[in-house]
């Protein structure tokens, strides 16, 4: 898209108000779609959102940072400096940040098993029950991404209890996390339940993914794949689909109902590097805590 916006031979550090302006407006208004086309026929544009806008230009800065990092050949970098500095990325304004609730996961509940996954294993074909059940339970237990979920592999299990993982642990690789980073977290009873469902229903014996796709259990099952079933088991239980989310509601329900639990705390355990993207990101006001913080009664008195 961008080769196509600016010409393959472009000179990235001439990068200017200009470019950057007619990029957005192109982009925001459909002028220009995801592949870098011109929409010729205004009937045709589909205009996209300030929070896509800003993905695609976010991307292109990071880019520049990363030829600011790498010299080439000759020992020189590629940038000496952001050409982008300064110029502001468009963001959403209201970004749409539903969050699930305990209603919803336990109607969810009751139908989940009715899901069912064609799978193509060892040259039989069948049907069976999908492995939405372990993963739902595990995203709405642990609070980790979707992704991270779908990716577990049985070298990422810790199954043994100790005092402070009675139920085992998980230890969530650096590979599937957004920020690079290993964590290991306890699993709960019934995050340690679901685990071992998924290890029985499994088509391998020994190593290999907790989750294995469908028409290849070398490969994990895809994120869209898990995302299709929770979206017929959201048919299934006659819940409202939320707009613009899907697991990720859940994960925003885990870091709602620990607001009153040590922000540190809550971070390590949900696998958040930043307080400020928990704080403004995944915990939502709720009706309850809003409740508790006006009936709240506290005096502060003169220092006598």
């Amino acid at each position: 898209m961008l080769t196509r916006f600016v010409g393959a031979d472009y000179d990235l550090t001439r990068w200017s108000v200009r470019e950057h302006g007619t990029f957005i407006r192109q982009r925001a208004s459909g002028e220009m779609d995801a592949r870098g086309r011109v929409v010729t026929d205004p009937e045709l544009r589909v205009p996209v959102s300030p929070a896509t806008v800003g993905q695609d230009l976010a991307m292109l800065c990071s880019a520049i940072n990363w030829g600011r990092k790498f010299r080439d050949e000759n020992g020189r970098f590629l940038f000496k400096e952001n050409p982008m500095r300064g110029l502001e990325i468009p963001k959403e304004r209201n970004p749409n940040r539903p969050v699930a609730t305990t209603d919803r996961v336990e109607a969810i509940r009751t139908k989940y098993r009715e899901v069912l996954m064609r799978v193509e294993w060892d040259g039989q074909r069948e049907y069976r029950e999908s492995f939405l059940p372990q993963i739902f339970d595990l995203v709405v237990e642990s609070g980790r991404r979707i992704g991270a979920v779908c990716s577990l592999h049985t070298k990422d299990l810790r199954t043994d209890a100790t005092e402070d993982e009675p139920y085992g642990a998980i230890v969530w690789p650096a590979d599937t996390d957004k920020m690079n980073r290993e964590w290991r977290c306890p699993l709960t009873a019934m995050g340690r339940q679901a685990v071992g469902r998924a290890l029985l229903k499994r088509p391998i014996v020994g190593t290999g993914w907790l989750f294995p796709a469908a028409k290849d259990k070398s490969k994990p099952v895809r994120v869209d794949q898990a995302s299709a079933w929770l979206r017929e088991a959201e048919k299934l239980a006659g819940v409202e689909h939320m707009d613009g989310s899907l697991f990720h509601s859940y994960r925003r329900l885990w870091a709602t109902v620990r607001k009153d639990l040590p922000d540190v705390d809550v971070a390590q355990a949900g696998g958040w590097a930043s307080l400020v993207a928990l704080k403004t990101a995944y915990q939502r006001p709720d009706a309850a805590t809003i409740r508790r913080v006006v009936m709240h009664q506290a005096e502060l008195r003169d220092v006598r």
